[in-house]
């Protein structure tokens, strides 16, 4: 055999268990460079998801822009829904624009298409008490709301929040006629008198 003796401290014989000699065992136990048994430096990189996209890269070389929370009609049951909230509900209740279902509401994770079905929306304003538990969701519709398969979703987000103990209302500002403020504001009177109200008799 062409290996080198390994010679252990007091032992006073050979050991070629190894094949090394005990200068170069020590060279690697203090740390001393050894370009010969260094492995080549690795560099991390993220994982492809399952479905072969690299989200990194893509989130890397996309322009992004910032673009308004709330469109016009949004806005206006914003302010209302909020000047009411601090009237005769002061302290009692938040008002949340623009909430993904998923934060709202938990589901059985084993059925892969109750999470497909919901996860993903969102609502335009969801009012919860002084704890932030989910009373009210309201939706604004406007002419863009109604299209491509707009009654299925619209159904979809009101099963699971029924189902899950939150009243649901939605305001068709198609005719124009909500886009009046005093009867709008008239509008949303009626419909948090009822809801929260009995929400606090409910309590």
């Amino acid at each position: 055999s062409n290996r080198l003796p390994l010679i252990r401290e007091n032992s006073g014989r050979a050991d070629t268990a190894f094949g090394i000699s005990r200068a170069q065992t020590m060279s690697f136990q203090s740390g001393t460079p050894d370009s010969t048994r260094q492995p080549p430096a690795r560099q991390w990189k993220p994982p492809i998801p399952s479905d072969g996209y690299d989200l990194l890269a893509a989130a890397r070389r996309t322009r992004y822009r910032k673009r308004r929370l709330l469109n016009k009609n949004e806005q206006q049951v914003f302010w209302v829904v909020l000047k009411l909230l601090k009237g005769d509900y002061r302290g009692m209740y938040h008002v949340c624009p623009q909430v993904s279902l998923g934060e709202l509401l938990q589901w059985d994770n084993t059925d892969p298409a109750a999470t497909k079905a919901v996860n993903s929306k969102r609502v335009d304003f969801c009012i919860t008490d002084r704890e932030f538990n989910p009373v009210l969701i309201i939706e604004v519709n406007g002419g863009g709301h109604f299209q491509s398969n707009w009654q299925e979703r619209d159904e979809i987000k009101q099963i699971a929040a029924r189902a899950a103990g939150i009243q649901y209302v939605s305001l068709d500002f198609r005719d124009g006629r909500l886009q009046n403020k005093d009867v709008l504001t008239t509008e949303l009177t009626a419909i948090l008198r009822e809801v929260l109200v009995k929400q606090q008799a409910s309590e």
